[in-house]
């Protein structure tokens, strides 16, 4: 317990390799293991823009949850006007810094993500098993 101002903040923190949100369990850390579906890859909205990032950890401090995560770049529709499925790249470090590593896991969207590589090894053809962008 730590006496902040007249505030006491007796949280603890915990490091989870999994997340139960909406019913649905998220992976961390599973990036590059598995073929087709990556418990690990998320989406969320961010300034009204869906963008996709990995989850390395979830980190439960108090009662709120967050994901540790590394972003992206901003989908693009390959086979628009199709949104269903997109195409993507980590984003760059510029990119990472401004968008944050961590993210509160109300803030995303519950549905699985489906992945397949493409042969550049850089680009990645992501797939929601429900919803569109």
């Amino acid at each position: 317990m730590k006496k902040v101002g007249t505030d006491i903040i007796d949280d603890i923190v915990c490091s989870h390799d999994i997340a139960v949100i909406a019913g649905i369990q998220f992976h961390a850390d599973e990036w590059g293991s598995v073929d087709s579906f990556c418990g690990s890859v998320v989406v969320t909205k961010v300034h009204g823009t869906s963008r996709y990032c990995i989850v390395w950890r979830f980190i439960e401090v108090g009662e709120e949850i967050f994901a540790c995560v590394q972003w992206f770049d901003v989908p693009q529709y390959e086979y628009f006007p199709n949104t269903l499925v997109v195409s993507v790249t980590v984003a760059e470090d510029d990119e990472q810094r401004r968008l944050g590593s961590v993210l509160n896991v109300k803030h995303i969207i519950t549905t699985r993500v489906f992945i397949l590589p493409n042969s550049d090894g850089v680009t990645y053809n992501l797939m929601r098993e429900s919803g569109t962008d």
